[in-house]
């Protein structure tokens, strides 16, 4: 029972090491608020700025922040899909 205990963590550990991605914090100005905007951008640890990557823009809701998907959801791990 001990070792299936010891397998389990080391593959749940290794499991969870396996998704790359960075996970940066941006400003971006909106001319229409008049105001800087925080924003999350999480890219594949495989993104080359020289090819194209799909984006996907997650807004959150009015009570969120920009932190909302990213610590809510699984997005970072789904990131290098």
């Amino acid at each position: 029972m001990r070792h299936l205990l010891i397998s389990a963590i080391i593959t749940l550990i290794f499991s969870y090491s396996a998704f790359g991605f960075k996970d940066q914090v941006c400003t971006i100005h909106s001319e229409s608020m008049k105001k800087d905007i925080l924003v999350s951008v999480i890219t594949p640890d495989s993104y080359d700025q020289n090819k194209d990557f799909p984006t996907v823009y997650l807004l959150h809701g009015y009570s969120d922040n920009h932190r909302a998907w990213v610590e809510r959801t699984v997005v970072k791990e789904l990131a290098d899909q």
